[in-house]
């Protein structure tokens, strides 16, 4: 586990803990956003049962054990994802849920033991030097500051249509014109600046995506996996050869 994803993770665990706290405080078992008008909804991505992908505002905080669920549901469904999941453990969706509960109390931050601010601060520090990481690891491990993926049994171009689990990572991108979920093929920093991209296959069509798709904070983490799955076969492969 790199220094990263410790401080991430220390950072979860932080937040998770404030929440079980304010809402014990409180003796509340459970919080019901729909009794209250929340200014700033919290939306969580979650996949159901027949592989497909909806992102639903959550609707209801419940304690679980040292932990919680957050019950969510939008027109196609609906879901109970518990606070270990990734869907539930974005650092976005726990401040999210944080600051809601916050709201539907009609409490100021400065009721909490751990000030929002703070862990505002803590968090884009965090983002800040975990994207320098990254971008590092591309440029000096990528080829012309690129890590690129595709599977040994495909040739670059050969039909994708019925191709598909051997990606290390797919993600929701954010594009001018559409939001797909995406099998990330490649990673890069485009020599204009440090922004980081991404590009790969639409998950839905099993098309190449004509987007080269900026990635966000909430993103970086995925976006590590990849380059380090990659890194990693690639380093595998290079020890096997004689």
């Amino acid at each position: 586990m790199s220094k990263y994803t410790e401080k991430i993770d220390a950072l979860r665990r932080e937040i998770t803990v404030e929440i079980v706290a304010l809402m014990r405080e409180h003796s509340l078992d459970e919080v019901k956003f729909d009794e209250v008008i929340i200014d700033d909804p919290t939306y969580v991505l979650w996949q159901a049962n027949s592989g497909n992908w909806h992102e639903s505002i959550v609707k209801k905080v419940v304690l679980s054990g040292d932990g919680f669920e957050l019950y969510c549901d939008d027109e196609n469904g609906s879901a109970v994802l518990g606070s270990a999941e990734m869907s539930c453990n974005r650092l976005e969706n726990l401040e999210g849920v944080r600051m809601n509960i916050l709201q539907h109390l009609s409490l100021s931050d400065e009721t909490s033991d751990i000030p929002y601010t703070a862990l505002i601060a803590r968090r884009d520090q965090l983002n800040q030097d975990f994207r320098k990481a990254i971008t590092e690891l591309i440029l000096s491990r990528g080829e012309g500051g690129r890590i690129v993926f595709w599977p040994e049994e495909l040739e670059e171009g050969d039909d994708i249509t019925d191709y598909g689990d051997d990606f290390p990572v797919t993600v929701t991108l954010w594009g001018n014109r559409s939001n797909p979920y995406v099998d990330i093929t490649e990673v890069f920093v485009k020599p204009d600046g440090p922004t980081i991209y991404a590009k790969g296959i639409d998950d839905e069509t099993r098309c190449m995506c004509n987007e080269d798709f900026e990635i966000f904070d909430n993103q970086l983490f995925e976006i590590y996996w990849f380059v380090m799955t990659v890194l990693k076969k690639q380093k595998g492969s290079n020890d096997s050869q004689p």
